[in-house]
């Protein structure tokens, strides 16, 4: 049905009946419906094999229909030709989808691209978004994140996206507005380095090969660079308002803090209403094992931490108060590669890596992927 309609407006694309607005939204319904579009016509080529031979184009009869595809897309005024058979609209159909302004690429790779073969191997089941337009695009994400792509820009997630982990793979220039999720952190790689939000809006600039620019405009990430790739750098905190440029060839970075305010004189004014506003429990570069007693306390829930050693280990950052304790405690094992299990008794926290090192490789391959 979807695929009759569609050819029903190109067919009168064809003939020249089309408007300026009609030949978008067809353009855009192509983009759309590329998919469903492609297993319509396997379907139907599989049930006119019969008629293949009849069918058959010459070399110079499709040379013709390339030339009128191109030039239909290019908006160029033509005479009305006449209709094609049902294998010459299909085909126009595919040259129409690979024309469209953002591709939607489901590829099953083999390898990961040359430009994204490092420590953060994209997974093998991916979906890359292109922005091959002059102008930027928004791609809406199932976990109702938005991202807005700037011109060349590329972007590629796995297909399970939003269901046990939230990561991404950036070319190029993009903002992202992150759905909050204190369960499943929004994870941007860019090269060697990834950068991390719960719930924030931040823009990454990857268009040089000089440099990646990374600027917060709210909430708060941490960007950090995959392990034992080069010159080590020490996890950077991000609070709005600031930037961070990083030399891509000499692994250097700059920290650029947000501009001080300076305060001025406001003369007296009534004072305005005040609205309840829910409570947080916020952490400021306090040792994690004081947060973990903090939130024991407040959550009225037993954290056991035995034979763990936290010396040295921080955490800055604030929770909900309706925030499950198991939810915050997950957040901040997270961010310090640690491992919260949950218990009838109450939660218990251990390292990643001992716990690795218990799970057969077969199960722990399952929970990796």
């Amino acid at each position: 049905m979807m695929k009759h309609q569609i050819g029903k407006r190109i067919t009168a694309l064809w003939k020249g009946l089309l408007s300026q607005r009609e030949k978008e939204n067809l353009l855009a319904d192509l983009e759309i419906h590329e998919s469903d579009l492609k297993s319509d016509l396997k379907k139907s080529f599989t049930e006119d094999k019969e008629q293949e031979q009849v069918n058959l184009l010459s070399d110079p009869e499709y040379d013709a229909i390339l030339r009128q595809v191109h030039a239909k897309i290019d908006v160029q005024e033509q005479k009305p030709r006449r209709i094609f058979q049902p294998w010459a609209a299909a085909a126009a159909i595919l040259l129409l989808i690979g024309a469209a302004g953002v591709i939607f690429n489901y590829q099953n790779l083999k390898e990961p691209s040359a430009s994204f073969a490092q420590a953060n191997a994209q997974p093998t089941d991916t979906i890359t978004v292109r922005n091959t337009t002059s102008q930027d695009r928004i791609a809406r994400l199932k976990d109702g994140s938005v991202v807005t792509l700037s011109a060349g820009a590329q972007l590629a997630y796995a297909r399970h996206y939003g269901e046990s982990d939230r990561v991404l793979h950036l070319q190029g220039k993009a903002t992202f507005e992150v759905a909050h999720d204190t369960a499943r952190p929004f994870v941007v790689w860019t090269d060697k380095y990834s950068t991390t939000a719960l719930g924030t809006v931040f823009m990454i600039d990857a268009t040089s090969k000089q440099q990646i620019d990374i600027a917060l405009l709210s909430g708060e990430i941490v960007v950090k660079k995959a392990a034992q790739a080069g010159r080590a750098m020490a996890d950077q905190y991000l609070a709005a308002g600031d930037k961070l440029s990083i030399d891509r060839q000499n692994e250097r970075f700059v920290f650029i803090p947000a501009k001080q305010i300076k305060p001025t004189s406001i003369p007296p004014t009534v004072a305005p209403e005040v609205i309840p506003v829910e409570p947080t429990l916020e952490f400021a570069d306090a040792p994690l094992q004081s947060v973990f007693e903090t939130i024991a306390v407040r959550k009225q829930v037993q954290i056991s931490t035995t034979d763990l050693d936290l010396d040295g280990l921080t955490f800055t950052g604030e929770f909900l108060e309706s925030e499950s304790a198991a939810a915050m405690i997950r957040v901040i094992c997270q961010m310090n590669n640690l491992h919260c299990e949950e218990t009838t008794n109450g939660l218990i926290i251990s390292h990643k890596n001992l716990i690795n090192q218990t799970v057969p490789t077969e199960i722990k391959n399952q929970t990796t992927n």
